[in-house]
């Protein structure tokens, strides 16, 4: 990919970072764009240039502007998002130039995939099965009475085991499973809505295995594919991600993208119910963990003289690039004839990829800041505690990287910034890092006039 130029955006993502060192490592020049002062793809060395920008969030036609001048200036020919900031790039989709490929859909399109429930609205529509779904919405916080709305999808019942709730009740756009409550009954659930306003999902409650799935689609066809389970979180959030080579989740995503024919970044949270059924939860139309599980040393990969027992640097190599799994980049206008298509193609340049890219890493990925603070909290719990011992001995760090060391400083003071946003505004560890990116169906910019880009 040598002469290709990447603006990444959402450069506080562990997922940002290791695109970053992917794409360095295969000869692109990687810009960074953040609205922090402090982010992770700051510290790397794989990332030419890093730009702070206004936030997106707070500032919609001032991040546009900023990001149209960085494609501009320096020639950008691939715009990747890679957290919420994604819906307000595609608000300004038609303004980045023909010379820069966007990877950002219509932002009808992305509102009904981020809308949890419009996403299953669209997949019972598509005929997949689903589990019964409820909108639910009023308009003033503490109204008791009739809501503005209510919609019903008349979907799964899953069998509950002694002691489950009826259904849980989440915002219709939210994330980290921030404001989740579970009830007993829809009254309840429709009470705590009412008493909270705004628009709310209340799904049927499927007790069973959580099961998500990050890929790659490009006119209705599955490019790249990583299914994994998250055996330990923190603040809601998955933090170690063990792969599942599981079949009936690839079939699912091949099914809707083929069904959809969705072009750009799809992930999905599942339910398997105790009936062995695959039930749809929600859909992030963006880069997620899943990245990494793509972009770790596969072990079908072949490793080449990088693999010697002198080390990378004794060969001459990019540690950077070695510790990236990846072999060396070719110099300009050469071509590797062994190397087979990655996630970096799926992304840059889809038309070269013939056949789905499956994730086999070598070591299950994990994030080493909040996986040891999940620890801590287990320590209560020797049963739970010695669970976490085993995913953190058989795991591997994605920040931490030879060569590139710059990025663990950088990544505790953009934990120091979040504290203080943190304790500023008086919101969570986790609403404070996508205060100035989230995204909750508003109308933005150019869209408010654009056309229906929902799927049909």
């Amino acid at each position: 990919m040598n002469g290709l130029r990447v603006l990444i955006t959402g450069g506080r993502a562990p997922c940002a970072l290791d695109l970053s060192r992917a794409f360095a490592a295969r000869g692109a020049e990687v810009y960074a764009a953040e609205s922090l002062e402090h982010h992770l793809c700051a510290g790397s060395r794989a990332v030419k240039r890093s730009f702070r920008v206004p936030p997106p969030a707070q500032d919609p036609d001032g991040y546009a502007a900023a990001l149209r001048e960085i494609v501009r200036s320096e020639e950008i020919g691939l715009l990747l998002p890679t957290c919420e900031e994604i819906f307000y790039i595609s608000a300004h989709r038609g303004g980045f130039g023909p010379d820069c490929r966007v990877l950002a859909p219509p932002l009808e399109t992305l509102r009904e995939l981020h809308s949890k429930w419009a996403f299953i609205r669209l997949c019972a529509r598509l005929g997949f099965a689903v589990p019964e779904t409820v909108r639910l919405e009023f308009p003033d916080r503490g109204e008791t009475g009739s809501g503005i709305g209510e919609e019903r999808i008349a979907g799964e019942i899953p069998r509950s085991r002694s002691g489950d709730p009826a259904y849980i009740l989440k915002p219709e756009f939210s994330r980290f499973s921030s404001r989740l409550s579970l009830h007993g009954t829809l009254e309840e659930a429709r009470a705590e809505a009412a008493r909270a306003g705004g628009a709310w999902v209340a799904q049927r409650f499927a007790a069973g295995e959580m099961l998500c799935t990050y890929g790659v689609a490009h006119r209705g066809r599955l490019l790249a594919h990583a299914a994994y389970r998250a055996p330990q979180t923190a603040s809601g959030a998955s933090v170690c991600f063990e792969p599942a080579a599981d079949e009936q989740a690839r079939e699912w995503a091949v099914r809707f993208a083929e069904r959809t024919n969705f072009s750009g970044q799809l992930a999905f949270d599942f339910i398997r119910t105790d009936e062995g059924a695959l039930l749809p939860i929600e859909c992030n139309p963006r880069a997620t963990s899943g990245v990494h599980l793509l972009l770790a040393a596969q072990t079908q990969a072949k490793r080449g003289a990088e693999g010697t027992a002198a080390g990378p640097e004794a060969a001459g190599e990019d540690p950077v690039r070695a510790e990236a799994g990846l072999r060396p980049a070719p110099s300009e206008g050469a071509t590797d004839p062994d190397r087979r298509p990655d996630l970096l193609d799926a992304l840059a340049r889809p038309d070269k990829v013939r056949e789905t890219i499956f994730a086999a890493p070598a070591r299950t990925p994990m994030l080493l800041l909040p996986m040891l603070g999940s620890g801590l909290a287990q320590t209560g719990s020797p049963r739970r505690f010695a669970k976490w011992l085993r995913d953190f001995r058989g795991s591997r760090d994605v920040l931490l990287r030879r060569g590139d060391a710059a990025v663990m400083p950088e990544a505790l003071r953009m934990l120091l910034e979040l504290r203080r946003r943190s304790r500023k505004l008086g919101i969570s560890s986790s609403e404070a890092s996508v205060h100035d990116i989230r995204w909750n169906g508003e109308a933005i910019g150019e869209s408010a006039a654009g056309g229906n880009g929902t799927f049909t």
